[in-house]
């Protein structure tokens, strides 16, 4: 049986094998009659449409918060002083921030507060604040302060 989708020289006519379906919605198939003038010996092909499934519900692209102040860190960079949290300001208003802070971009353990005493662990390190903004419908912000350097103490 003769391959019915071959042309008289044997190749695979690539315009009758493809629907190209962009965005849902169906632009056809051409044929290789079409697509190389008429050619007696090329297949009939129906027009191909593009029928979503019913349980397909398309994806809404989350809202983004729009940043009005940056988010900073501030305080005197000895161990045993108290570094603070100077919160970013974001339109719409959030239903709940979150903190961490970080050491070299490590999370330090159970620092999770607006503010972080500086220890011996932190000699001759970056410290930062990770801020974490979140509303319903909206795509969670997370943003990274600036980093203070804490000096080696010795």
């Amino acid at each position: 049986m003769k391959n019915p989708f071959s042309t008289r020289s044997g190749k695979i006519a690539s315009a009758v094998l493809a629907a190209v379906v962009v965005g849902g919605a169906s632009l056809g198939v051409a044929s290789a009659a079409s697509a190389h003038g008429t050619d007696s010996h090329a297949p009939k092909v129906p027009h191909a449409t593009h029928t979503p499934k019913p349980s397909h519900t398309p994806r809404v692209a989350a809202l983004k918060f729009e940043e009005l102040q940056d988010l900073t860190i501030a305080g005197t960079t000895t161990v045993g002083s108290t570094l603070t949290v100077n919160p970013g300001i974001y339109t719409p208003a959030a239903d709940s921030v979150t903190y961490k802070w970080q050491r070299n971009g490590v999370d330090i353990p159970g620092a999770t507060a607006t503010s972080y005493v500086v220890t011996s662990d932190d000699s001759g390190k970056q410290i930062r604040a990770v801020e974490s903004v979140v509303k319903s419908g909206y795509k969670t912000k997370i943003e990274n302060s600036n980093r203070l350097w804490i000096p080696v103490v010795g």
